[in-house]
């Protein structure tokens, strides 16, 4: 990560990871929904859709995520 000191760094990661504990996530479901936020935001993963589309996307995925995720509770 460009600008963030290596303390910083571990801060965040330490963040991250109580964040995950605290609501209860597997590791695999906390990173992947913080992949689906990372392609949210970083149009340039995705730059053909845009707008109502990339909505639209970022929904889809989220529902997926939740089906696969949270479907048994």
């Amino acid at each position: 990560m460009k600008g963030l000191t290596d303390k910083q760094f571990l801060q965040l990661l330490t963040i991250a990871r109580n964040t995950q504990k605290s609501i209860g996530l597997e590791e695999l479901a906390f990173i992947t929904l913080m992949r689906i936020c990372r392609d949210y935001v970083d149009r340039s993963i995705c730059p053909v859709i845009s707008g109502e589309q990339r909505d639209k996307w970022v929904l889809e995925r989220l529902n997926k995520f939740r089906i696969r995720f949270f479907e048994r509770i």
